[in-house]
């Protein structure tokens, strides 16, 4: 043990040594630049390089839900292209008024949707089960076929159900469960079926979006459903964006349920956004901003609209709508969802801004998707760039004030500049993270300062 002690300290002290001689204790501005721009550079240059490691995507993770946090409650930026959104929640008390239903009942449902197409949005979401029929279907479907036959209708899109298949070989797949609404009912370009399913981290969260989803029909077919956000996206932008992302999925078919859906581009251009359809986990990203409970004094974002202000979100309670006669007062052109929020639904789910029901979920998708597009990083000459320029302002400072407050200006400095920079453009859709580079240059000037100290200590003792 003592010689293993011994070897430790001998290599310690060489590593020291080797360090001291490439690192000297900077005096000057120039000296203190070199050694910052070679500790920061390198840090940059591996967290490019190991960005798919899990040790740098946890960080770029809680980098990001911090950003989340810090927008929480900001007014949409000018020129996002951001549309409202109507929350029609079923909520405890519209469930506890209507019975305690075990499915939403069909005439409750009849009564929201007729409500929500009055006020002609742009397009209206059903995330409810509308897998079995039910003896008051009726009411229903007559609003359906009404909508079916509107002039300019409003799109309607009707989330798919599916179950996950486990195989025995491993591995398994999902397959649809139909509506009794696609027995029932002609087909309609008016009304669209789109996934609403979402990728969950190992820690419970919802953060990113699928763009779609490659499953198996109940006749055993193979399909490919898109996000109800990628068809929300596709249905703002018009009829030939819906026909380019129905071939575009049509052409990516595979043979059978056991092959791999391949798109044959791996970007996809919808309306002004380009998206790419094989997205990281990066990419899909959602960039929350509507959480379901507001704090103490919190308000919803404010967004310009219809040629007045209008809130990001209005959630108005079911029961507000079928017993009460409440109606929107938002202009045509927004965007409704009618979904579920009550305990049994069972619907609720953890997400960066905390707990909240899957439509609205799907609402930040949507709004996610409509403002930013996915999720981008600078180009690396301007992350090389903008790393030079701090690792700069940090040298300059610690060459002024060679002593702990130096530090603690340099940090103060940083979190001035960095801070605000990473909120404004986090807004855009653009995610800035240069923390870890001057971070890396800090402890790096504190670990060897203290080795230092440490070696002059041992030999002024050692004299003595």
């Amino acid at each position: 043990m003592k010689k293993l002690g011994l070897l430790s300290a001998l290599l310690v002290a060489s590593s020291f040594k080797l360090l001291d001689r490439i690192f000297p204790k900077p005096a000057t501005f120039g000296q203190h630049l070199r050694q910052n721009l070679l500790v920061g550079l390198l840090v940059v240059g591996l967290v490019i390089v190991f960005q798919n490691t899990d040790a740098v995507r946890n960080s770029r993770e809680q980098s990001i839900d911090w950003l989340i946090g810090m927008n929480r409650g900001i007014d949409v930026a000018q020129g996002n292209d951001a549309r409202p959104f109507v929350f029609y929640d079923i909520d405890d008390k519209s469930q506890q008024l209507w019975g305690e239903p075990l499915f939403t009942p069909r005439d409750k449902l009849a009564t929201l949707i007729a409500a929500a197409l009055e006020k002609r949005p742009a397009v209206l979401i059903v995330d409810i089960e509308l897998r079995k029929s039910m003896p008051d279907d009726a009411a229903l479907l007559d609003v359906l076929r009404r909508h079916a036959a509107m002039a300019a209708a409003p799109t309607l899109i009707l989330v798919e159900s599916f179950r996950w298949n486990p195989l025995e070989s491993g591995g398994g797949n999902w397959v649809t469960r139909p509506s009794f609404i696609d027995s029932t009912l002609p087909p309609s370009r008016q009304r669209l079926s789109a996934s609403p399913l979402f990728e969950q981290d190992q820690d419970g969260q919802y953060r990113r979006w699928r763009g779609w989803l490659s499953a198996c029909s109940a006749q055993d077919l193979p399909i490919i459903v898109p996000s109800v956000q990628i068809s929300v996206l596709a249905a703002l932008s018009g009829e030939p964006a819906l026909t380019a992302l129905e071939q575009a999925l049509r052409s990516a078919l595979p043979r059978s349920c056991s092959e791999e859906a391949q798109l044959a581009q791996t970007r996809m251009v919808i309306g002004t956004k380009s998206i790419a359809v094989t997205g990281n986990a990066f990419t899909q990203r959602i960039l929350f901003a509507l959480p379901w409970k507001l704090a103490a004094d919190e308000t919803r974002p404010v967004i310009d609209f219809a040629g007045g202000k209008a809130p990001l979100l209005s959630i108005l309670p079911a029961h507000a709508i079928t017993e009460g006669g409440l109606r929107t007062t938002l202009a045509p052109g927004h965007i409704a969802v009618i979904g579920a929020s009550n305990q049994d639904a069972r619907d609720i789910h953890a997400t960066p801004l905390g707990a909240m029901p899957g439509s609205l979920i799907l609402i930040n998708a949507i709004d996610s998707l409509i403002q930013h597009g996915q999720m981008t990083t600078p180009a690396v000459w301007i992350q090389l760039l903008t790393a030079i320029v701090l690792l700069s302002v940090v040298s300059l400072i610690a060459t002024r004030f060679p002593t702990a407050l130096g530090t603690m200006i340099s940090l103060a400095v940083l979190v001035l500049i960095l801070v605000p920079l990473s909120v404004y453009f986090f807004r855009y859709g653009v995610w800035l993270d240069f923390a870890l580079p001057v971070a890396a240059v800090k402890f790096f000037e504190l670990a060897m300062n203290n080795l230092r100290k440490h070696v002059h200590y041992r030999k002024t003792a050692h004299h003595d």
